[in-house]
């Protein structure tokens, strides 16, 4: 859940970033150039991956006053705070399954029956249709093979598919509109189909599934199909060779009167939709010109876009004797994860040792640490040197170092583990005390 509602915070950020930058730009930037930046909009709702680029000054507070009763006693028993009991999956939980479960069940039966509309469908083979497409690949540069569908049953032109893409053609629509309304028409599909349009909307219509409680992945979603149309007439205007712009936009006059401005089957993507969203794009057409690609501007936002959906800051090690010291302290809970108590016994302080066996601590281990089940998450959140006044730091041998992660695991989310581990008297890290608590 935790990782859940990182995701749905980086999407909802994301999206309103490249949503105003669409609002600041589009009037100086060409379509194509911003069509890089909602890339990242899905990307941010769906990738967990993140990589550790930016640096942060370590964090250093006094140690909390719950800590006094395990310094006092010197213990390194696995909970020096009571951990909360394991239990059932949380309200929360249950029903966002329950709506992405929903969602989801929804789209599918949606697709299958699609599906197995549209595959029943033979492809035209009128050459008067067919060689006007070949040349339009070819203008576009599209090579992969393209199948056309001529059917009275779909109400718009439309692209459905990728791996076996298939442009949709009202029956009406071809007997009334001139080659060069309909070379204007494939153009647009053949742009969805280059740039990838349908693959996006698959990844948008899965971000919408998973953060279905979410409105700003469905807002995400409903701007960037204003967005991918604006880009396709973009491209079919620059592929056609017509500078205006009014050719083409007087064909998306005319097809709009000729056809239904309906919703298209689910993973297709139709050219015409809405009245008003068409009254828009018939504006922006005729600026189309005045548009530059501005590469620079360009890729400098999306790198900032990619820091912000796959960038993460990371604690800096004071030193290397501290470096030492979280890596003694990962191996000990990596012992605790693995159920190896043993092993992980034998990484306590001898003084410790001394005041606990391996019996009393592998009961106390599989009681408390057991029942949490699988570590799904750690993330260090702070490493502190201070130690309580009420424990005398001459006990120590050297360093002391108490290092505090933010952990969820497979029946508990939002916990936190403290290991302190301070140096033998061989100079090797050993672990002091252990505790979980909420």
């Amino acid at each position: 859940m935790d990782l859940l509602l990182k995701l749905t915070l980086s999407g909802s950020v994301v999206a309103l970033a490249v949503a105003g930058l669409e609002r600041i730009l589009a009037s100086r930037m060409s379509a194509r150039s911003r069509r890089l930046w909602w890339c990242f909009v899905p990307l941010a709702f769906l990738v967990p991956f993140r990589i550790p680029i930016l640096p942060m000054p370590e964090r250093e507070s006094p140690v909390p006053a719950t800590w006094s009763e395990a310094f006092a006693r010197g213990s390194a028993r696995i909970s020096t705070i009571t951990a909360p009991k394991a239990g059932p999956m949380s309200v929360a939980m249950e029903l966002w399954l329950a709506g992405a479960i929903g969602y989801v069940a929804l789209v599918t039966i949606q697709t299958v029956r699609v599906s197995r509309r549209w595959s029943s469908e033979r492809l035209s083979t009128d050459r008067s249709l067919l060689v006007p497409l070949e040349d339009c690949k070819s203008d576009a540069g599209v090579s992969a093979p393209i199948g056309l569908v001529v059917s009275d049953a779909v109400s718009s032109p439309a692209i459905l598919g990728w791996m076996r893409p298939r442009i949709l053609l009202p029956a009406s629509l071809v007997a009334s509109q001139s080659p060069e309304q309909l070379r204007a028409i494939v153009m647009h599909e053949l742009a969805h189909f280059k740039w990838l349009d349908v693959p996006f909307n698959w990844l948008f219509t899965l971000a919408r599934a998973i953060h279905w409680f979410n409105p700003f992945a469905h807002f995400g979603a409903l701007a960037w199909m204003r967005f991918r149309e604006e880009a396709a007439d973009e491209s079919a205007v620059r592929w056609l060779k017509d500078k205006s712009g009014q050719s083409y936009g007087r064909a998306l006059v005319q097809l709009f009167g000729e056809t239904r401005a309906e919703p298209a089957p689910t993973g297709a993507l139709a050219i015409v939709e809405s009245m008003r969203h068409l009254k828009r794009r018939i504006a922006l057409i005729n600026r189309f010109p005045d548009k530059s690609h501005r590469f620079i501007l360009t890729v400098s936002v999306a790198l900032l876009l990619g820091m912000a959906v796959f960038a993460k800051t990371t604690n800096a090690v004071n030193s290397g004797s501290d470096s030492e010291a979280v890596m003694s302290v990962q191996r000990y809970l990596e012992k605790i994860d693995r159920g190896e108590y043993r092993n992980a016994w034998l990484d306590l302080l001898p003084e410790v040792e001394a005041r606990i066996d391996l019996g009393e601590f592998t009961a106390e281990a599989a009681k408390v640490r057991g029942p949490l089940g699988k570590c799904n998450q750690r993330q260090q959140s702070a490493l502190l040197h201070e130690i309580d006044p009420r424990y005398p730091k001459s006990s120590f041998h050297g360093d002391f170092v108490s290092v505090e992660f933010r952990s969820s695991f497979e029946n508990a989310d939002y916990l936190a583990e403290t290991v302190i581990v301070t140096k033998d008297q061989a100079g090797l890290w050993k672990v002091f005390a252990y505790s979980i608590h909420p």
